[in-house]
């Protein structure tokens, strides 16, 4: 049924029949009914939250979303992206709120959902979804007057609270703020496992390790080389997707393809040395790159919702409930702007290829069909799986990558508001000292990327548009000037 309603509201005045239907109101009452289950096992009555000791501390309760959640999920969203002709006002505004009803009933399910990925990753990427989708369109009528013209922000609009704050709750939203941005920076530092990726800059590296030098009362032990790869099991089923919502690696046998392009010279290695040990793990694969693309699609999700959150800030003059590190930030773009690069070089490569060479690949092709083994690949199938994969991941991890810049810059000019508009010298110098340790962490990936000169990869391959691509190169420029000029001694 959610299906059908989806390609209802893809229709023409299909988002506005559906809501004069009742259809939110629908899903608001399963998400209510869906929380008072979710409370009975609440420890404490003091607050309405879900206070049960979960299995990945030291209880034994796992709860599991319902079946219909993703349902339901998948058809906000639709009615919420989709929307043709626009909607009235009125209707607008009462859907956004509806959507953020939605969101406050399941605001524990999210929480759970983002510290426990990747399990239930198809559900965690279009709750991350849905949250971006409410806040713009909350954000969207706050620069709407009562005939829905926009008329940009203003003070009188700004007494409607319509922001996904106040519409949420200041502290739900926190919460879940810095869960996605948690998410984020893991993903963007890891779009491969640990074993591939390569090392970061020495500057980089220096400018983490003085940070933790200076916490002289904490203890910081990190699992270096730990990443969300290492959570995905192995699957002994005849299936390659666990139950429960847990991905895994298939034990079956499938193509083996050569190692992604992650810009690190050590990955050959890796492969070397973990051929033949029987490990699942080891050796490249066609669902390894499902996995990548997922992940890369939940990042964009999840920075595309703490992109419009940074907007909202600076349009409402509002503090960012949520402090972007600027090494986690750095450390982001230097590893999902290698791979995309290096993406785009395999790709021109393969691409690049003469006629005579693709002549070579069918005629092998040619010969595995005549030796009757269908279950051996050609170099022809081998290169074309490898070829689609990498088109849809480069493009996905060029975007993942220029919108950590743009986040960046969005960080920095919320540091110089703090810094210009302080009334107290200690507040300013607070605000000075943290721009420094953003610049000296965002310095050297700017250098290590060369994102101001060669731009993003894959960008031109998304857009088909070199105006559009060379974007990522003046965000670039853009943000050093600005690093260099504000890290310059005041006299």
């Amino acid at each position: 049924i959610a299906y059908l309603l989806q390609q209802i509201a893809c229709c023409r005045h299909g988002t506005e029949l559906l809501l004069n239907a009742g259809v939110l109101a629908a899903l608001n009452t399963a998400a209510n009914k869906y929380l008072k289950e979710e409370m009975q096992l609440t420890v404490t009555d003091l607050e309405p939250r879900f206070d049960a000791v979960g299995r990945e501390t030291y209880g034994a309760v796992q709860i599991e979303p319902p079946a219909f959640l993703i349902g339901h999920l998948s058809l906000l969203n639709v009615m919420l992206a989709t929307s043709c002709p626009p909607l009235p006002l009125p209707k607008r505004q009462s859907m956004a709120l509806d959507a953020a009803k939605f969101l406050q009933s399941h605001a524990n399910t999210v929480e759970r959902l983002l510290k426990s990925y990747p399990r239930n990753g198809d559900l965690t990427a279009k709750f991350v979804t849905c949250l971006h989708l409410t806040s713009s369109a909350l954000g969207r009528l706050e620069n709407c007057n009562a005939d829905g013209i926009f008329v940009g922000f203003t003070s009188e609009i700004a007494t409607r609270n319509m922001d996904l704050s106040s519409a949420l709750g200041g502290k739900v939203l926190a919460r879940l703020e810095h869960r996605v941005l948690d998410l984020a920076c893991h993903l963007s530092e890891y779009p491969f496992p640990s074993q591939l990726v390569p090392p970061f800059p020495t500057r980089l590296r220096d400018v983490e390790r003085s940070r933790m030098a200076k916490m002289r009362h904490l203890s910081v032990n990190t699992s270096e080389g730990r990443c969300w790869w290492d959570l995905i099991p192995c699957d002994e089923g005849p299936s390659n997707s666990a139950q429960n919502g847990v991905i895994a690696f298939s034990t079956r046998e499938q193509f083996s393809l050569p190692d992604p392009p992650t810009g690190s010279a050590d990955a050959g290695r890796w492969r070397r040395k973990n051929t033949g040990r029987g490990d699942y793990r080891s050796g490249w694969s066609e669902e390894k790159y499902a996995l990548a693309i997922s992940s890369a699609e939940v990042n964009e999700s999840c920075l595309a919702f703490l992109k419009s959150r940074a907007m909202v800030a600076l349009s409402n003059s509002a503090p960012l409930d949520f402090y972007l590190n600027g090494v986690a930030i750095a450390k982001g773009l230097c590893r999902c702007s290698d791979a995309a690069r290096a993406i785009q070089d395999r790709i021109n490569f393969m691409y690049g290829t003469t006629g005579e060479r693709e002549m070579n690949m069918m005629m092998d092709d040619n010969a595995v069909m005549d030796t009757g083994n269908q279950n051996t690949p050609s170099t022809f199938q081998v290169n074309r799986i490898e070829r689609a994969s990498l088109k849809s991941l480069g493009v996905l991890l060029g975007r993942c990558a220029e919108s950590l810049l743009i986040l960046a810059s969005l960080q920095l000019r919320l540091f110089v508001r703090g810094f210009v508009s302080s009334e107290k010298r200690v507040v300013g110098d607070i605000a000075k000292e943290r721009i420094d340790e953003f610049a000296l962490a965002l310095l050297p990936a700017l250098e290590h990327t060369e994102i101001e000169t060669m731009g993003v990869g894959c960008k031109a391959m998304a857009t088909g548009d070199n105006e559009k691509a060379d974007l990522s190169k003046n965000i670039a420029q853009n943000l050093r000037e600005e690093l260099e000029r504000l890290c310059q001694p005041i006299h």
